[in-house]
């Protein structure tokens, strides 16, 4: 199924995404590194790793939005799906 929005509510939902996405990344690294490696926090390491692989992922998605890539709608559901399993 893709998702078909007009392209003046796809720019700002992008942009959206790239930024969360940006920002979800940078937090899952200061967790991964800061609290999951230097400090030896095991449950902080596995978050650190879902936090940059699900904001990496938002990341690609918001892009892949942005430019109207095909395989869009794979990167926002492997984001969902990761960051689902960071929930949990």
């Amino acid at each position: 199924m893709r998702l078909l929005l007009p392209f003046a509510l796809q720019m700002p939902i992008a942009l959206i995404a790239i930024v969360l996405g940006a920002l979800e990344t940078a937090g899952g690294a200061q967790e991964l590194i800061l609290q999951g490696i230097i400090r030896s926090h095991r449950y902080s390491f596995i978050t650190g790793i879902l936090g940059v692989a699900g904001g990496a992922l938002l990341l690609a998605a918001g892009i892949a939005l942005l430019i109207r890539f095909q395989l869009m709608n794979i990167f926002t559901q492997a984001a969902a799906n990761v960051k689902s399993l960071s929930l949990s």
